[in-house]
């Protein structure tokens, strides 16, 4: 009996869930479906990063979808009076946390350097035409002017002595 009291005691440490989860869904299943919830928020955030999710968000968008895919394991063996799903919701997001938030500054950093190499990309393509472009027959550029917060060519009609 001490023995299995020991091995029960480790296997708690081990994993940091409460036995609400661990005795009905396997550790196995429980990380395959964290890590698709954690992949499909990921591929939402970057299509949707002009919205300015907040970790917080993009947090509660895992652990959600985390806790749906293994809602009925959950439900299906839980008194029904049972308010099971705040427990499980904060069991998980304990145990998922560094995780969670270990993504979200990964895609943010990627996210910002692809934008900054972007806006480097258009800033040049912009300089570049602000050299190339040229006046019409009849006009001749005389510097350079400010337009709602873009320099053009000031042209100016070829006035005929």
């Amino acid at each position: 009996m001490n023995l299995k009291k020991t091995i029960i005691t480790i296997l708690r440490e081990e994993n940091n869930l409460n036995p609400l989860i661990t005795r009905r869904v396997s550790m196995e299943k429980l990380d395959i479906e964290f890590n698709d919830a954690l992949n499909s928020a990921s591929d939402m955030y970057y299509r949707n990063y002009n919205v300015g999710t907040s970790l917080a968000q993009f947090r509660n968008t895992v652990l959600h979808m985390t806790i749906d895919s293994i809602h009925w394991e959950l439900y299906s063996t839980m008194p029904e009076d049972s308010h099971w799903y705040d427990d499980v919701f904060h069991m998980l997001r304990k145990y998922f946390d560094d995780k969670i938030e270990e993504r979200y500054n990964d895609l943010n950093n990627d996210l910002n350097n692809d934008l900054n190499n972007e806006d480097e990309g258009i800033l040049a393509d912009l300089q570049e035409k602000e050299i190339t472009e040229r006046c019409w027959k009849g006009y001749t550029q005389k510097g350079m002017k400010t337009m709602f917060g873009k320099r053009y060519p000031n042209c100016v009609k070829i006035k005929k002595k």
